[in-house]
């Protein structure tokens, strides 16, 4: 899933943080949100929750650490994010028909923001995105994580939020992860700029 759109959902101050009363309002309240009982999910619960998910204890959760945890629950109940279905079979017939409603449901960047993202991307090399992740503290192995991507839109091209917003990145993410793997080599992304 889309995580990072997920956590905008649930970060109902919009601060890029989440509170652990932000968690539990969301899980707790009627519709929009979850409706979950303490009969069902216990306050204790949901305390042990909130511990796995600020790995550095600073009483609040970045997305980074939303998606990361994310994604190892997702590995630890077997989702796939690998190519490793044989091609025609069950799963990968139903792992196709996910991609296809996934790719409908999200918005294509307009030719005017694709035009922008091009004209950023020449302006940058495999050493300069790596340059600037090692500026911006970010773990560089020569590809861009799902988690990383909306910080190299903004603050490595310098695309702001009302130059290509939320669902137009996630848009230009799916074009590149086609395999959900949830990482795309730098070599790849750049080339969207030749």
């Amino acid at each position: 899933g889309n995580w990072y759109k997920v956590f905008n959902l649930v970060d109902a101050d919009s601060s890029g943080r989440l509170g652990f009363q932000e968690l539990l309002d969301i899980i707790r309240r009627p519709l929009p949100c979850l409706a979950v009982s303490a009969k069902r999910i216990s306050d204790a619960e949901l305390r042990s929750l909130w511990k796995a998910l600020d790995t550095d204890l600073s009483g609040d959760v970045c997305v980074t650490e939303f998606m990361v945890f994310m994604r190892r629950l997702e590995v630890k109940r077997g989702v796939s994010h690998s190519p490793t279905m044989a091609a025609g079979s069950v799963a990968h017939r139903a792992r196709m028909s996910s991609l296809e409603a996934s790719a409908a449901a999200t918005r294509e960047p307009t030719g005017e923001e694709v035009a922008l993202l091009v004209r950023r991307l020449r302006e940058h090399s495999r050493d300069s995105v790596a340059e600037a992740y090692q500026r911006l503290g970010l773990h560089w192995d020569g590809s861009i994580s799902e988690w990383d991507f909306i910080r190299v839109i903004r603050e490595v091209l310098g695309i702001s939020g009302e130059l290509l917003d939320e669902d137009a990145v996630h848009g230009l993410w799916s074009s590149l992860d086609i395999s959900g793997e949830g990482a795309v080599d730098v070599e790849v992304f750049l080339a969207m700029g030749h």
